[in-house]
């Protein structure tokens, strides 16, 4: 009697305990969309910080020009206080001017350590710190063409097919701590292939000007996707593709010296 109720028993056991567990395999399932459905947006991006010692410039940071030996003379991570920054200096060759870039979105074979949507996250928020100015410096003059500190936003115009990042035509904005140039005009340059094939758009930006705050650590913020609406007159048919930095002397023939750091994309 015992055996025939336990037989009884066992067989409509089996549906509930059958349901409760397909009922739990599809909760597991289902949360994880759930979840990442109600996580909010972070309020921002961080594309560089310097803050492992020097081996992520090394790493992500590349030039067009310049082998590593000639970018170490004018770019070292350094640290002071505790803090760790990027250190541009032209004092031990004044004819040098190396721009340094970083992939801030992915490119054919190349892959960007962050993504950076512009239309989510479209202010760009940096420090820097400039030391020393590159005398009579001024981006309006194409002899005395040198920035005491610059930062580039770069877009690709459009995507050529089978061509790497470097060699695609481009429009750029230039953030400048300018040494003379007055901080209500900007400038525009254009490079064209054979003399009339433009390929390359920069429009000059000035921040800063002169002496003011020399030696201090300044917060800048711009909002990329209303200047690149602004100067261009379109939006921008891509997000960035890397943000570059430049301290130079070459035009001048004298000394520029700068730092760079906390380059962070922002939702506002």
């Amino acid at each position: 009697m015992i055996s025939l109720m336990t037989a009884k028993t066992k067989t409509p056991l089996a549906f509930p305990l059958l349901a409760i567990g397909c009922s739990v395999v599809l909760i597991a399932i289902a949360l994880p969309w759930f979840g990442s459905a109600r996580q909010p947006r972070p309020d921002r991006i961080v594309l560089e910080t310097f803050d492992d010692k020097g081996a992520g410039f090394k790493r992500n940071w590349k030039t067009r020009r310049g082998s590593p030996e000639t970018v170490n003379k004018v770019y070292q991570v350094t640290s002071e206080r505790g803090r760790r920054f990027l250190r541009a200096s032209t004092r031990s060759d004044h004819s040098l001017s190396i721009q340094a870039g970083k992939l801030v979105n992915s490119h054919g074979a190349h892959t960007a350590q962050v993504s950076w949507k512009l239309r989510d996250y479209p202010v760009l928020s940096w420090e820097w710190r400039v030391h020393q100015l590159p005398r009579g410096g001024n981006e309006l003059v194409d002899d005395k063409n040198d920035s005491a500190a610059g930062v580039y936003v770069v877009f690709f115009k459009r995507k050529l097919p089978l061509l790497s990042w470097k060699y695609q035509p481009y429009n750029i904005i230039k953030y400048v701590w300018s040494a003379e140039m007055p901080l209500h005009r900007y400038a525009t340059r254009e490079f064209a292939l054979l003399g009339f094939i433009p390929i390359i758009k920069t429009v000059y930006r000035p921040i800063r000007s002169g002496k003011r705050d020399l030696g201090k650590w300044v917060a800048e913020k711009r909002n990329v996707l209303k200047d690149y609406q602004k100067y261009f007159n379109e939006p921008p048919k891509y997000d960035p593709i890397l943000i570059a930095i430049l301290t130079d002397s070459n035009d001048t023939k004298s000394t520029s010296i700068a730092d760079y750091d906390n380059f962070i994309a922002l939702k506002e």
